[in-house]
Protein backbone atom coordinates (compact mmCIF):
# COMPACT_ATOMS: atom_id res chain seq x y z
CA UNK A 1 0.00 0.00 0.00
CA UNK A 2 1.47 3.36 -1.19
CA UNK A 3 2.20 5.67 1.61
CA UNK A 4 0.28 8.80 2.20
CA UNK A 5 2.09 11.68 1.63
CA UNK A 6 -0.37 14.06 4.28
CA UNK A 7 -0.61 13.41 8.14
CA UNK A 8 -2.46 14.42 10.50
CA UNK A 9 -1.98 13.29 14.49
CA UNK A 10 -3.48 14.15 17.36
CA UNK A 11 -2.85 13.65 21.50
CA UNK A 12 -4.48 14.55 24.29
CA UNK A 13 -2.79 14.58 27.56
CA UNK A 14 -3.21 16.20 30.87
CA UNK A 15 -6.11 18.63 29.33
CA UNK A 16 -3.93 19.37 26.15
CA UNK A 17 -4.38 18.40 22.52
CA UNK A 18 -1.55 17.83 20.06
CA UNK A 19 -2.06 17.94 16.69
CA UNK A 20 0.92 17.36 14.81
CA UNK A 21 0.86 17.87 10.92
CA UNK A 22 3.14 16.56 7.83
CA UNK A 23 3.54 16.38 4.42
CA UNK A 24 6.47 14.33 2.39
CA UNK A 25 7.22 17.81 0.80
CA UNK A 26 8.61 19.89 3.46
CA UNK A 27 5.00 19.71 5.16
CA UNK A 28 3.00 22.03 1.98
CA UNK A 29 -0.32 22.40 2.46
CA UNK A 30 -3.32 20.61 0.22
CA UNK A 31 -6.79 19.48 0.19
CA UNK A 32 -6.10 16.71 1.99
CA UNK A 33 -4.00 17.76 4.31
CA UNK A 34 -6.34 21.07 5.45
CA UNK A 35 -9.06 18.34 5.44
CA UNK A 36 -7.43 16.25 8.34
CA UNK A 37 -6.50 19.29 9.86
CA UNK A 38 -10.07 20.59 9.99
CA UNK A 39 -11.48 17.34 11.17
CA UNK A 40 -9.23 17.49 13.92
CA UNK A 41 -9.79 20.56 15.10
CA UNK A 42 -13.65 19.94 14.90
CA UNK A 43 -13.08 17.17 16.89
CA UNK A 44 -10.90 18.49 19.54
CA UNK A 45 -13.16 21.93 19.66
CA UNK A 46 -16.12 19.15 21.08
CA UNK A 47 -13.62 17.64 23.64
CA UNK A 48 -14.79 18.24 26.88
CA UNK A 49 -11.29 17.13 28.28
CA UNK A 50 -9.19 19.51 26.22
CA UNK A 51 -8.35 22.96 27.70
CA UNK A 52 -6.04 24.25 24.72
CA UNK A 53 -4.08 23.11 21.79
CA UNK A 54 -0.70 22.67 20.08
CA UNK A 55 0.17 22.51 16.91
CA UNK A 56 3.60 21.64 15.51
CA UNK A 57 4.35 19.99 12.26
CA UNK A 58 6.68 17.08 11.95
CA UNK A 59 9.95 17.37 12.06
CA UNK A 60 11.41 19.00 8.65
CA UNK A 61 13.59 22.26 7.57
CA UNK A 62 9.91 23.98 7.13
CA UNK A 63 7.57 24.16 9.19
CA UNK A 64 5.21 24.49 6.50
CA UNK A 65 5.20 25.50 3.13
CA UNK A 66 1.55 26.73 2.28
CA UNK A 67 -1.10 25.89 -0.62
CA UNK A 68 1.09 27.07 -3.61
CA UNK A 69 2.35 24.00 -5.31
CA UNK A 70 -1.10 22.15 -5.34
CA UNK A 71 -2.69 24.98 -6.53
CA UNK A 72 -0.10 25.11 -9.36
CA UNK A 73 -1.04 21.96 -10.59
CA UNK A 74 -4.79 22.89 -11.01
CA UNK A 75 -5.60 23.60 -14.80
CA UNK A 76 -9.43 24.59 -13.46
CA UNK A 77 -10.98 27.73 -12.26
CA UNK A 78 -13.18 25.36 -9.98
CA UNK A 79 -10.15 23.46 -8.58
CA UNK A 80 -8.53 26.72 -7.77
CA UNK A 81 -11.02 27.79 -6.05
CA UNK A 82 -12.04 24.39 -3.94
CA UNK A 83 -8.25 24.47 -2.75
CA UNK A 84 -8.31 28.20 -1.81
CA UNK A 85 -11.67 28.06 0.22
CA UNK A 86 -10.47 25.25 1.95
CA UNK A 87 -8.01 27.01 3.07
CA UNK A 88 -10.27 29.52 4.00
CA UNK A 89 -12.49 27.40 6.10
CA UNK A 90 -9.54 26.02 7.68
CA UNK A 91 -8.37 29.84 8.81
CA UNK A 92 -11.84 30.46 10.22
CA UNK A 93 -12.23 27.31 12.48
CA UNK A 94 -8.96 28.63 13.88
CA UNK A 95 -10.18 32.19 14.32
CA UNK A 96 -13.53 31.50 16.14
CA UNK A 97 -11.89 28.78 17.85
CA UNK A 98 -13.01 29.00 21.69
CA UNK A 99 -9.88 27.08 23.01
CA UNK A 100 -6.32 28.81 22.71
CA UNK A 101 -4.29 27.38 20.02
CA UNK A 102 -0.27 27.71 20.72
CA UNK A 103 2.02 27.24 17.46
CA UNK A 104 5.09 25.34 18.04
CA UNK A 105 7.84 26.55 15.35
CA UNK A 106 10.77 25.34 14.32
CA UNK A 107 11.37 25.44 10.70
CA UNK A 108 11.09 28.20 7.94
CA UNK A 109 7.47 29.32 7.15
CA UNK A 110 6.02 30.18 3.42
CA UNK A 111 2.99 31.76 2.13
CA UNK A 112 -0.09 30.61 3.62
CA UNK A 113 2.02 28.97 6.34
CA UNK A 114 2.06 32.66 7.60
CA UNK A 115 -1.82 33.09 7.72
CA UNK A 116 -1.47 29.54 9.60
CA UNK A 117 0.15 30.83 12.56
CA UNK A 118 -1.61 34.41 12.17
CA UNK A 119 -4.35 32.36 13.04
CA UNK A 120 -2.97 30.90 16.45
CA UNK A 121 -3.49 32.53 19.91
CA UNK A 122 0.64 32.25 21.04
CA UNK A 123 3.63 31.50 19.11
CA UNK A 124 6.68 29.61 19.91
CA UNK A 125 9.62 29.37 17.70
CA UNK A 126 12.89 29.15 17.36
CA UNK A 127 15.60 31.18 15.88
CA UNK A 128 15.36 29.14 12.29
CA UNK A 129 12.11 30.08 12.18
CA UNK A 130 12.46 32.19 9.07
CA UNK A 131 9.59 33.38 6.90
CA UNK A 132 8.76 34.28 3.27
CA UNK A 133 6.30 35.14 1.16
CA UNK A 134 6.76 34.59 -2.77
CA UNK A 135 3.83 33.69 -4.26
CA UNK A 136 3.36 36.58 -5.81
CA UNK A 137 6.17 35.47 -8.34
CA UNK A 138 3.82 32.69 -9.65
CA UNK A 139 0.83 35.35 -9.98
CA UNK A 140 -1.41 34.03 -6.78
CA UNK A 141 -2.32 37.04 -4.16
CA UNK A 142 -1.78 35.56 -1.08
CA UNK A 143 -5.58 36.96 -0.02
CA UNK A 144 -6.33 34.52 2.57
CA UNK A 145 -3.32 34.59 4.14
CA UNK A 146 -3.49 38.35 4.03
CA UNK A 147 -6.61 39.08 6.33
CA UNK A 148 -5.28 37.22 9.55
CA UNK A 149 -1.32 38.18 8.85
CA UNK A 150 -1.99 41.81 8.76
CA UNK A 151 -4.13 41.80 12.03
CA UNK A 152 -1.35 40.43 13.50
CA UNK A 153 1.62 42.59 11.83
CA UNK A 154 0.08 45.55 10.40
CA UNK A 155 0.04 46.46 6.91
CA UNK A 156 3.48 48.28 6.49
CA UNK A 157 4.82 44.39 7.93
CA UNK A 158 2.35 42.70 5.40
CA UNK A 159 3.92 44.79 2.62
CA UNK A 160 7.15 43.81 3.98
CA UNK A 161 7.22 40.49 2.93
CA UNK A 162 4.88 40.43 0.07
CA UNK A 163 6.78 43.23 -1.94
CA UNK A 164 10.05 41.75 -1.10
CA UNK A 165 9.33 37.78 -2.29
CA UNK A 166 13.10 36.67 -2.42
CA UNK A 167 14.20 37.91 0.88
CA UNK A 168 14.13 36.02 4.03
CA UNK A 169 12.72 37.78 7.51
CA UNK A 170 14.33 36.16 10.27
CA UNK A 171 12.27 35.51 13.22
CA UNK A 172 13.44 38.16 15.45
CA UNK A 173 11.70 40.34 12.89
CA UNK A 174 8.54 37.76 13.52
CA UNK A 175 8.75 38.98 17.37
CA UNK A 176 9.51 42.05 16.72
CA UNK A 177 5.88 42.61 14.40
CA UNK A 178 4.15 40.63 16.90
CA UNK A 179 3.48 37.22 15.04
CA UNK A 180 6.25 35.41 17.62
CA UNK A 181 5.56 36.04 21.25
CA UNK A 182 9.00 33.78 21.95
CA UNK A 183 12.22 33.13 20.52
CA UNK A 184 14.89 30.47 21.23
CA UNK A 185 18.23 30.02 19.49
CA UNK A 186 17.42 25.69 20.42
CA UNK A 187 14.57 23.69 20.30
CA UNK A 188 15.63 21.93 23.71
CA UNK A 189 15.12 25.21 25.13
CA UNK A 190 11.63 25.68 23.10
CA UNK A 191 10.39 22.84 24.35
CA UNK A 192 11.21 23.40 27.80
CA UNK A 193 9.54 26.83 27.98
CA UNK A 194 6.55 25.57 25.97
CA UNK A 195 5.83 22.50 28.55
CA UNK A 196 6.38 25.25 31.86
CA UNK A 197 3.50 27.71 29.69
CA UNK A 198 1.04 25.11 28.88
CA UNK A 199 1.05 23.50 31.78
CA UNK A 200 0.07 27.07 33.45
CA UNK A 201 -2.29 27.67 30.76
CA UNK A 202 -4.19 24.00 31.41
CA UNK A 203 -5.12 25.68 34.84
CA UNK A 204 -6.65 29.14 33.21
CA UNK A 205 -10.29 28.95 33.67
CA UNK A 206 -11.96 27.66 30.61
CA UNK A 207 -14.84 29.99 30.34
CA UNK A 208 -12.60 33.26 31.12
CA UNK A 209 -10.28 31.96 28.01
CA UNK A 210 -13.12 31.57 26.22
CA UNK A 211 -14.24 35.19 26.76
CA UNK A 212 -10.91 36.61 26.07
CA UNK A 213 -10.91 34.51 22.18
CA UNK A 214 -14.66 36.10 21.75
CA UNK A 215 -13.61 39.64 22.56
CA UNK A 216 -10.56 38.95 20.29
CA UNK A 217 -12.76 38.00 17.74
CA UNK A 218 -15.02 41.23 18.16
CA UNK A 219 -12.06 43.31 18.11
CA UNK A 220 -10.43 42.25 14.91
CA UNK A 221 -10.47 44.72 11.86
CA UNK A 222 -12.56 42.29 9.02
CA UNK A 223 -14.74 39.54 9.82
CA UNK A 224 -13.72 35.60 9.11
CA UNK A 225 -16.64 35.60 6.79
CA UNK A 226 -14.18 37.55 4.66
CA UNK A 227 -11.97 35.04 3.95
CA UNK A 228 -13.86 32.73 1.85
CA UNK A 229 -14.77 35.60 -0.84
CA UNK A 230 -11.09 36.72 -0.54
CA UNK A 231 -10.25 32.84 -1.63
CA UNK A 232 -12.66 33.17 -4.54
CA UNK A 233 -11.39 36.33 -5.65
CA UNK A 234 -7.71 34.87 -5.85
CA UNK A 235 -8.94 31.92 -7.64
CA UNK A 236 -9.97 33.89 -10.48
CA UNK A 237 -7.55 36.11 -10.47
CA UNK A 238 -4.76 33.50 -10.52
CA UNK A 239 -6.76 31.72 -13.11
CA UNK A 240 -7.14 34.94 -15.50
CA UNK A 241 -3.81 34.87 -15.09
CA UNK A 242 -3.03 31.49 -15.87
CA UNK A 243 -5.00 31.64 -19.12
CA UNK A 244 -3.52 35.12 -20.10
CA UNK A 245 -0.22 33.41 -19.72
CA UNK A 246 -1.20 30.83 -22.57
CA UNK A 247 -1.52 33.28 -25.05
Amino acid sequence: MERSKESVFTKVENKIATIEFGHLNENQLDSVLLTRLEKAFVEIEYDRKVSLVVLKSQKSDFFCRGLLPEVLNHNSLADIQTSLVQLAQLFKILLKYSKPIVARVDGKIVNDGLGLIACCDYVFATEASALQINQMKKGLAPLVTQLPLTDCIGTSGFDRLVWSPKTWQNAYWALEKGLYHRVFEKISELDEALELFLNELSQFSLEAMKTIKDNKLIMQSYKPNLLEKSALTAAKNFYHHIEASKE
